[in-house]
């Protein structure tokens, strides 16, 4: 059996590099799901977790029971179900963007979350977040699917010789993977 190569670890995820939105009682209008400050705090806290890569830290619970109200969420979805459905992999996360800036907030803000629906939908377009969270998403796939490549190919090293035109001695043909010499 073959030794894995030194460096096996996925890499971590970046940073993002839109700031946490402090959003402002005055933005909101009390409703009977929520008072304008309670609607603030949600919003800043909606920021806080997809500026922290959709962090299960910062998703308690309060927030969880709002944000089940936004977006055409299912009600019913537990915390720990929403979690690992909506937010466990950057591919999720970058689900999850898409559907915020097509949904169409209906309702009124006196009794709604319609005016944080709103307000977070911007700030989402405004801030490049939206753009951003595809783009590291897309990242972070291509560098699981990398590693775990370089652990097949260490695993199974003679595979790569069958692949389709790899026996070939064209030296006009690209390597097809440059970073996995071997």
């Amino acid at each position: 059996m073959t030794a894995p190569p030194a460096q096996t670890a996925i890499p971590p995820p970046a940073t993002m590099l839109v700031p946490i939105h402090r959003f402002a009682t005055s933005d909101f209008t009390s409703s009977r799901a929520a008072d304008a400050a309670t609607k603030a705090r949600f919003a800043t806290q909606f920021s806080r977790f997809v500026v922290n890569g959709f962090s299960a830290q910062q998703f308690p619970t309060w927030f969880h029971k709002l944000l089940v109200q936004t977006f055409g969420l299912p009600r019913h979805a537990s915390r720990i179900d929403l979690l690992s459905r909506r937010f466990s992999t950057p591919t999720t996360n970058a689900e999850f963007v898409p559907r915020i800036r097509a949904y169409i907030p209906a309702g009124r803000p006196d009794r709604g979350l319609t005016d944080v629906e709103i307000h977070l939908q911007r700030w989402l377009r405004t801030t490049g977040a939206a753009t951003e969270i595809i783009h590291c998403s897309a990242n972070l796939t291509e560098a699981a699917e990398r590693h775990l490549l370089r652990v097949l190919l260490a695993r199974y090293p003679d595979e790569l010789q069958r692949l389709p035109g790899a026996a070939d001695e064209d030296p006009m043909q690209p390597d097809l993977f440059p970073e996995l010499a071997l």
